[in-house]
Formats: C-alpha cells, sequence, structure tokens
C-alpha cells in the first residue's frame, strides 16, 4: 500500500517534537534552579503545539482516507 505523504510527515513532525519535549524535559530536571526557565518553557509548549497540529494532520489525512474510499470502494 503506498504511503501518504502528510501522513508520514506528520508522524516524523510527532517524533521530533517528542524528542525536543524530552530533551527539554531532561535538560530542566537536572538545571533546575540554574538553567534559563524561561527558554525551556517556551521549547517545551512548541513542542506540544507542533505535537498537537502534527496529530490534527493525522486525524484529517486520516478522515480524507476513509472519504476516498467511501468513494471509490
Amino acid at each position: 500500500m503506498p504511503s501518504i505523504p502528510a501522513l508520514q510527515g506528520a508522524l516524523s513532525g510527532i517524533r521530533e517534537n517528542l524528542r525536543v519535549f524530552d530533551e527539554t524535559a531532561l535538560r530542566l530536571s537536572r538545571t533546575l534552579p540554574a538553567g534559563n526557565l524561561a527558554d525551556d518553557l517556551v521549547q517545551l509548549s512548541v513542542a506540544e503545539y507542533g505535537a498537537r497540529a502534527n496529530a490534527k494532520v493525522i486525524q484529517t489525512s486520516d478522515g480524507l482516507t476513509g472519504t476516498l474510499l467511501d468513494i471509490f470502494g
């Protein structure tokens, strides 16, 4: 079955967002209170919203695939 580029891109994006989130959380746990809390919290938020956006792409891709299957099935 051929892959759907939007779905593959979204999955890659989620993996990257999780990697950034994990790295930032680990850095926060090791450097508090000496680290730059504001920058790390911004990075956590960016990773969270990136993952949410990629999840929406996956939902949309799934819905479109279902619609195509209904039309051509």
